[in-house]
Order: structure tokens, then C-alpha cells, then sequence
């Protein structure tokens, strides 16, 4: 009587009152947010979809399955949002610089060369951060890196190396158009926004460290994501990377922009000097001290 009284109850626990519909709960050896569960999850929905076609054709019979619990709408919510939100941005992203960078500088080339050291702090960010949170395991409590911390990083990413990019090139466009060399202007405009840059990256980098701290691994990882963005933008991208780039460019830099006849120039002892045209004798060449 006991095992009948249990049975009963087990029964209308998992069909449906007009018994037209069942409940099947599934136990795996693994845990939910493990990196196993998402493809178990999918793989078990092609089956179920398998099972329901491969029946009804075979007794004519009409059913439907359904694949359900909250680790299962998170994950759908994770292919629904990685279906089209990539696209999106990175369409986005290049109308944006390219669009940018002609309306500001009236060039071609700068929105390339800003898309290119996007995509190296990019590349380096994430990187750095699959390594530590996925093959370190950086977050004790999680099995890699959170799904959401791409699609929120990303966009900060991109403004963040945008922001120094831009207010270093912005400087070096007003020397090359007073007349400075494009070598000249380089090295003067990386002098005159050094310290602002360096300032600001710092202290974009303690503001975010303060999520390094945080117990939740999602805000930890978003945390590690901002401070290395904002280190290697401060530290490699805007002192080493972009002056090389553009000292390899010189001039194409601004293409098709028509810059002004250079006047002054740097000597091969570093000094900058102001081309007499006049003379056309760079002996008579003024120094200019600055």
C-alpha cells in the first residue's frame, strides 16, 4: 500500500492532469555551469527533436517535446545573444572608427591603423584573459569566462583604445599641420599628452582594480578585462605602438589629405630646425629651441 501510495504520488507529480503530458527530469555527472553542460544541453535538444520526428513518421503519432529549467533558458539566452550581437558590434565598430577618423582628420589611412591597434589590445585582453580565468582558473568558483564579460568588455575596450588613440593623433595632426615633419610631430605630440594619458590610464586602473576584489567571478573577470585594457592602452599601445605605426607611414598617414610644405624637421642629432627655402641651404638652417 505504501509503494502504491508512493507511486501515485510520483505519478501525478510528473503527468499532466489530463495525462496527455510528462515530465522527464534529467540528472547528469556534471555540474551546470560546467563547460560540459552547454553542449550536452544543445546535444540533448537535437535528440529530443530526433526522437519526435523519427516517431511520428513511424506510428503517425503527434507529439511534442520540450527542453526546459532555468540552466536551460540561460543557455539559449547565450545563443541567442552570440547569434547576432557579434556581427552587430563589429559592424559597428569599423563604421564607426572609419567614419570617425575621415570626418575628424580627412584621411583614409588613420582608420585602418586605429582599427589595427584595436584589435591587437583586443586580441591581447582576451587572450590574456581566457589563459588565466580558463586554463588557470583565475575564479575558483567559475569554469572559464563568463559568457556576458565579452559582450560588456568589448565595448569598453574599443573606447577606451579610441579615446587615448585619438587624443594622441588629434595632437600630432595639430603639429603636422603648423608645419612640423610628420617625425617631428610624432615625437612632440607623444611629449605634450604623455603625462595627461599616463594620469588618466592610472587612474582608470585603480578605479577598475577595485573588481578584482569582488567575490562574484563575473564582476572579477569584467575587472581584470578594464585594468589590462587600460595598462597595455597607457603603457604599450599609445607610447610604442602608434608612433611606430605611424613613423612607418609618415606622410601616407594623412592620405588624401594635402598636408602644408614641411618647415621644420628634426637634424640627425634629434634637433628640430627650420628650413630656410630661401637659401635652400640646410647649413643656414635655424635651430629652433622648444
Amino acid at each position: 500500500q505504501e509503494l502504491k501510495s508512493l507511486y501515485r504520488s510520483v505519478f501525478y507529480k510528473n503527468v499532466g492532469a489530463n495525462h496527455t503530458s510528462h515530465l522527464l527530469t534529467f540528472y547528469v555527472p556534471f555540474g551546470p555551469f560546467g563547460h560540459r553542460a552547454h553542449p550536452w544541453t544543445n546535444k540533448l535538444r537535437e535528440v529530443l527533436h530526433g526522437f519526435e520526428k523519427s516517431e511520428q513518421q513511424e506510428e503517425s503519432i503527434k507529439f511534442d517535446t520540450f527542453l526546459g529549467g532555468g540552466i536551460t533558458m540561460l543557455f539559449d539566452q547565450v545563443d541567442q545573444v552570440y547569434k547576432n550581437t557579434p556581427a552587430i558590434m563589429l559592424t559597428a565598430i569599423i563604421f564607426t572608427v572609419l567614419g570617425t577618423s575621415a570626418f575628424a582628420f580627412g584621411s583614409a589611412m588613420l582608420g585602418p591603423r586605429l582599427l589595427l591597434t584595436i584589435a591587437f589590445t583586443v586580441s591581447l585582453v582576451f587572450g590574456s584573459s581566457v589563459v588565466i580565468f580558463q586554463y588557470m582558473h583565475g575564479s575558483p568558483d567559475s569554469a572559464g569566462l563568463y559568457w556576458i564579460v565579452p559582450i560588456i568588455g568589448l565595448p569598453v575596450i574599443v573606447g577606451c583604445t579610441l579615446d587615448y588613440d585619438s587624443y594622441l593623433v588629434a595632437r600630432i595632426f595639430e603639429f603636422r599641420s603648423s608645419g612640423m615633419d610628420t617625425t617631428a610631430s610624432v615625437i612632440n605630440g607623444l611629449q605634450d599628452t604623455a603625462s595627461v594619458i599616463t594620469i588618466a590610464g592610472c587612474i582608470m586602473t585603480v578605479a577598475f582594480g577595485s573588481m578584482l576584489f569582488s567575490s562574484v567571478p563575473a564582476i572579477q573577470q569584467v575587472g581584470f578585462v578594464l585594468v589590462t585594457c587600460s595598462l597595455l592602452d597607457t603603457f604599450l599601445v599609445r607610447s610604442i605602438l602608434v608612433p611606430s605605426l605611424m613613423l612607418i607611414a609618415v606622410d601616407a598617414n594623412w592620405w588624401p589629405r594635402r598636408m602644408p610644405p614641411a618647415t621644420i624637421f628634426l637634424d640627425k642629432h634629434g634637433r628640430m630646425r627650420i628650413r630656410n627655402f630661401l637659401m635652400d641651404d640646410y647649413r643656414n638652417d635655424l635651430i629652433l629651441n622648444r
